[in-house]
């Protein structure tokens, strides 16, 4: 249900048939909202990411704790995401949305609550610590909510014909949120402090609650009653089993990531072999997302129409082929070149997984879909990085990067091989051509 109070406002009355044939989704009203609250949200949720990591630090100087912030975040993300997932999908999407703002909001102040509690001694260092991993993993179990919700929203904002560059804007504003986010949390930091760096997220965080209602509500389309819980998540499941060009993107995805990223091992090449220092680690950190932003904004105009597989699988390749580069680098701005080109092409990448997840999910499954995406997305990420550290400890730094690159090669080309759907894939073909 949707929060009371608010009127109940009509897609329809947002989407006109003459914006429509504008072909950009920019002139969609009831879209630019969407857009500029997910680049806040994404902001306040890469600020508070900052803010968190720092002060813990600065509370344990144990990097050990840092760990525990990934952790307490990401068991009850994943672990719950298919329940998230299929219970997106019988509610109406504003308010999910709305819970998942709010409760954003309540869990930025109870930190900055706390961090005013330490820095006036009202509470003891370790019980402070302990309350911060507690609300982590609350915020584990508000983000599980949230992704699903996020992606059932904005297909329905748009027409058909504009889903891939909506997907492309989408993730061109997610993508900025992520870059600008720990950027300016340096910068708070160092100019206001803790403490009011925390307020500042309170304060974004609660003008993203308010863009919820500028939003319509959009109704659950669930088709599938009869079912309890554990039948509607085993659904979501096969369904994605069941569409080959959806778990071959994906699957490319995991594993391209969970073998050939490097993100993890980024302060060991800035350090051991490069010798750029910190400031040299923040440009290499930044190059990723640089690259990534370009591509996104390109593609949000300039959807990838014709032979979309083979440039997905095109696209995967090249990533690999620059992670192999920067991994026998021995050139810092080489390195950094090989970083924005492996951006660019994931970059590629992301925009064509959404696509294919867009046009290839019915409404009534599109939280359980992008629940089993998020799944995929969070163990590559997490498990990735997790694969970089001990690989590097047992092959060495550069070994571990090019075999881990070599591996991500040689999988595009067997699922090219293998996945004819996902090579033979047009968008043109899917009605994605905004004519």
């Amino acid at each position: 249900m949707s929060p009371a109070g608010f009127a109940d406002v009509s897609l329809s009355a947002f989407i006109k048939p003459h914006l429509v044939l504008n072909r950009s989704v920019y002139h969609l009203p009831v879209f630019r909202h969407f857009l500029v609250g997910r680049f806040l949200i994404t902001f306040a949720l890469q600020l508070q990411f900052v803010l968190i990591s720092w002060h813990i630090y600065q509370l344990t100087r144990d990097p050990a704790s840092l760990a525990m912030i990934g952790l307490c975040e990401a068991i009850p993300a994943i672990g719950l995401a298919l329940y998230a997932g299929q219970w997106v999908d019988r509610k109406e999407k504003r308010g999910v949305y709305f819970y998942f703002m709010f409760f954003s909001l309540l869990i930025s102040m109870f930190m900055t609550l706390l961090v005013y509690l330490q820095d006036k001694h009202l509470i003891d260092k370790s019980a402070g610590l302990w309350a911060f991993y507690g609300l982590l993993f609350l915020f584990g179990i508000n983000r599980s909510i949230g992704t699903p919700a996020i992606h059932s929203i904005w297909p329905r904002l748009v027409p058909a014909g504009l889903l891939p560059k909506a997907a492309g804007a989408s993730s061109t504003v997610w993508q900025s949120g992520a870059i600008l986010g720990p950027l300016m949390g340096g910068f708070f930091i160092e100019w206001l402090g803790v403490y009011f760096s925390f307020l500042v997220l309170s304060v974004i965080t609660f003008i993203c609650c308010f863009l919820v209602f500028l939003l319509p509500k959009i109704e659950a389309t669930e088709v599938t009653e009869g079912l309890n819980s554990i039948q509607r998540m085993v659904e979501g499941v096969r369904f994605v089993l069941k569409k080959k060009l959806l778990l071959g993107a994906m699957s490319l995805d995991l594993f391209s990531v969970f073998f050939g990223g490097i993100t993890a091992v980024l302060p060991v090449f800035a350090e051991e072999v490069l010798h750029a220092g910190g400031a040299g680690f923040g440009f290499l950190r930044a190059a990723p997302s640089v690259g990534s932003v370009v591509m996104l904004l390109y593609l949000s105009f300039f959807p990838p129409r014709h032979n979309t597989g083979i440039k997905l699988l095109s696209a995967v390749a090249l990533f690999g082929l620059s992670t192999l580069i920067f991994g026998l680098s021995k050139w810092y701005w080489l390195s950094w070149l090989m970083l924005f080109f492996s951006g660019l092409f994931d970059g590629f990448s992301i925009v064509v997984r959404n696509i294919v997840s867009q046009l290839s999910t019915p409404d009534t499954m599109r939280g359980r879909v992008s629940a089993v995406s998020s799944i995929f997305i969070s163990s590559s990420n997490e498990l990735g990085a997790v694969e970089s550290g001990l690989a590097a400890k047992w092959l060495g730094l550069i070994p571990s990067v090019v075999l881990g690159s070599c591996c991500t090669i040689g999988i595009v080309g067997m699922m090219g091989y293998y996945n004819r759907e996902l090579r033979r894939f047009e968008l043109k073909n899917q009605g994605g051509d905004g004519e």
